[in-house]
């Protein structure tokens, strides 16, 4: 939140908060922060520049805490993503915070869920480019559907009802596709009586 409000400040400070109070700027800014997971705001979205809309949609796809009503990958999944790339880096076999080792398994259901929510936004974007031909607008309303958050540039009343079916179905599974994904993975799974010799393959 407070780096929300930090970014927000940088950015807007002689833009969209110019015309505000010292005080008005920081919590125009603080509103505008935690409105990521909320779907309203006391300023224009349009009014600010194109580097606090993108930074905007870092936050609507982060999301909020688990087990909160707010969408996104959830702030505990970006941490452990985090910790999973920096254990390939360091050269470490496993995945550790604060001194605990994390499960296999939930390595990888934070890469299923990071992995199928990037795939979801990108198809959905890629589908709505069709038919709009401003980027900027159509990725911000596809993220703001992914994270259930309800901002838009103002794309939502252009939407044909091919668009406007898309964006319905991006933001069900905003709603219930992380979930639905978590609790689908969490069930163990079943022991293989065979199991294969180990190969390496090549990447990057």
């Amino acid at each position: 939140m407070l780096l929300g409000v930090t970014v927000i400040l940088l950015i807007e400070y002689n833009q969209a908060l110019a015309a505000l109070s010292w005080p008005d700027k920081i919590l125009a800014a603080y509103f505008l922060s935690a409105t990521h997971t909320a779907g309203f705001s006391t300023i224009d979205i349009n009014s600010t520049l194109p580097a606090t809309q993108i930074f905007m949609m870092g936050m609507m796809f982060i999301g909020g805490a688990p087990g909160s009503t707010a969408g996104g990958i959830k702030v505990t999944t970006l941490l452990l993503l985090a910790m999973i790339i920096w254990s390939v880096f360091s050269g470490k076999k496993d995945v550790e915070i604060a001194k605990r080792r994390i499960s296999s398994q939930d390595v990888s259901r934070t890469i299923t869920v990071v992995s199928i929510s990037v795939l979801v936004i990108f198809l959905g974007a890629l589908l709505l480019s069709v038919q709009h031909h401003e980027f900027l607008p159509v990725l911000f309303e596809v993220v703001s559907a992914t994270g259930t958050v309800g901002l838009s540039l103002g794309l939502t009343q252009s939407l044909t009802p091919l668009g406007q079916i898309i964006i319905i179905a991006i933001m069900l599974f905003g709603r219930l596709g992380p979930v639905t994904i978590g609790l689908a993975l969490a069930y163990r799974p079943q022991t293989s009586a065979i199991r294969y010799p180990e190969d390496r393959i090549m990447i990057g």
